[in-house]
């Protein structure tokens, strides 16, 4: 089975700090198509998005954790070598 081509967009906002924001983020942005899995950290103020590069873009993710009422401090795709590089917000 042939699931597509799979981004890594690492988000950081300094508004994430409870359970509860874990959990509305979580749920916000995985109701996006193209997104596969989504993992938020409130000890590192993270959101790790998985996502299908041909459905959904990083504007949109971005747009959709602001939309949540999170203020984006920072962003990070992976890059081809796995590693993550800084990307303008």
């Amino acid at each position: 089975m042939n699931i597509g081509p799979i981004g890594v967009f690492r988000i950081q906002s300094n508004d994430i700090k409870k359970d509860s924001d874990r959990d509305r983020l979580e749920s916000e942005v995985a109701d996006v198509e193209g997104v596969r899995d989504v993992e938020v950290d409130t000890n590192s103020h993270t959101v790790v998005i998985q996502y299908d590069p041909t459905i959904v873009n990083e504007t949109r993710l971005q747009a959709r954790v602001e939309e949540a009422g999170y203020k984006i401090t920072s962003g990070s795709n992976r890059s081809a070598a796995g590693e993550f590089e800084e990307s303008d917000v």
